[in-house]
């Protein structure tokens, strides 16, 4: 007998894993606040330009407050392109956490269930008005699959155990199978 083979959606397990999910909303959530503290400055800075035209060019007042406006536009280009980074950071490393967690019951559901290589696929069906989407779906690595071998729904059980659906939660709790294994 050959290698035993299992097929797993990881694009899928992201979608549908409530941890990550709850951890990328929380991010877009700090994501908007920046937003809205990044608005407020240039609002002030707005104030500011409007402010100085009451000022008659050259005058030392202008260039005064010329001067402090340009210092305050650098200083905010900077903390937002500072901000963006770290959020860039951030997201970076939910995935990597998240991905490290998936082959962390990856290798125990394996190593319980004697599967010796698991290959990743996409499940998602393809849109035909969608050019880019079909190159994709002509293209994938898995052209078919006997869908038992497909242990997506297991592992994804697993990852939410113990995790709240989100609030908005339309994605259910996919089925505890015959091959489902007990994991904290």
């Amino acid at each position: 007998m050959g290698p035993r083979l299992a097929l797993i959606d990881v694009s899928r397990i992201f979608k549908k894993h409530y941890r990550f999910q709850a951890l990328i909303d929380q991010m877009k959530q700090d994501a908007s606040q920046a937003e809205a503290r990044v608005r407020e400055r240039n609002n002030a800075i707005q104030k500011e330009i409007e402010e100085l035209q009451s000022y008659k060019v050259g005058s030392a007042k202008y260039k005064e407050l010329e001067e402090v406006i340009a210092n305050k536009r650098a200083k905010l280009s900077i903390d937002v392109n500072m901000q963006r980074k770290e959020f860039m950071q951030r997201e970076a490393k939910i995935y990597h956490d998240v991905y490290l967690e998936i082959e962390k019951v990856l290798d125990y559901y394996c190593q319980n269930q004697s599967i010796d290589m698991v290959l990743r696929f996409s499940g998602e069906p393809v849109d035909v008005n969608n050019p880019e989407s079909i190159g994709i779906w002509i293209n994938r690595p898995v052209v078919w699959y006997n869908r038992g071998l497909d242990i997506t729904d297991y592992i994804l059980s697993i990852l939410n155990r113990g995790n709240p659906a989100p609030a908005n939660n339309t994605i259910g709790r996919p089925p505890a199978g015959p091959n489902s294994i007990p994991f904290k």
